[in-house]
């Protein structure tokens, strides 16, 4: 059963103006949906609906990103900040829900994207998570490096490392990376 609150809410989320990608105002407007699916996620989390919550702060975490993305495209590197670090709390809160209903996996992705978005808002939006953390959260086969590097195994310990595109090779000839994953 859905609170008047949260249709209220919904029905608020659909009457906001369609999305240019070179508006102006596109970062606020993705935040104000944002911030709209917070409320929902809220309102399902409190009727122990968590599988709407969880995706609700997913949705939340997703506009964050994009309000972040409008933002630094437009130079406002305060508010893109501040929109990538949104995303990072409400990808924690989706993981809390899908902890709560028993997807560990799920649990796992989000907490990875947390931990992500807050090194975003310190580092900028090219921020990779490094591979130490992102072995702790994420399955090696949805693990990624910056641009210019490749993921490997180390020889010696059978750890994720992301070395530059142009040692790969050599690395691998000299035994220190036993495999180079992810490679196209």
């Amino acid at each position: 059963m859905q609170s008047l609150h949260l249709v209220y809410l919904l029905q608020e989320w659909s009457e906001l103006p369609q999305l240019h990608p070179l508006h102006a105002e596109a970062g606020e407007t993705f935040s104000t949906a944002a911030n709209l699916h917070h409320q929902a996620a809220l309102e399902y989390a409190l009727l122990d609906e968590h599988g709407k919550a969880a995706l609700h702060h997913q949705m939340s975490a997703d506009l964050h990103h994009n309000s972040a993305i409008q933002y630094k495209n437009i130079d406002d590197y305060e508010k893109s900040i501040v929109e990538h670090y949104e995303a990072g709390i409400h990808h924690h809160f989706a993981a809390v829900q899908y902890d709560i209903l028993g997807d560990q996996k799920k649990m796992r992705e989000h907490l990875s994207k947390s931990l992500l978005h807050k090194g975003m808002a310190k580092f900028g939006s090219e921020y990779v998570l490094p591979p130490k953390h992102q072995a702790r959260f994420i399955d090696i086969d949805d693990m990624s490096c910056k641009e210019g590097f490749e993921l490997v195994l180390k020889s010696t310990t059978n750890e994720p490392s992301c070395i530059k595109s142009s040692s790969a090779e050599k690395l691998l000839e000299r035994g220190w990376a036993i495999k180079i994953l992810n490679r196209q």
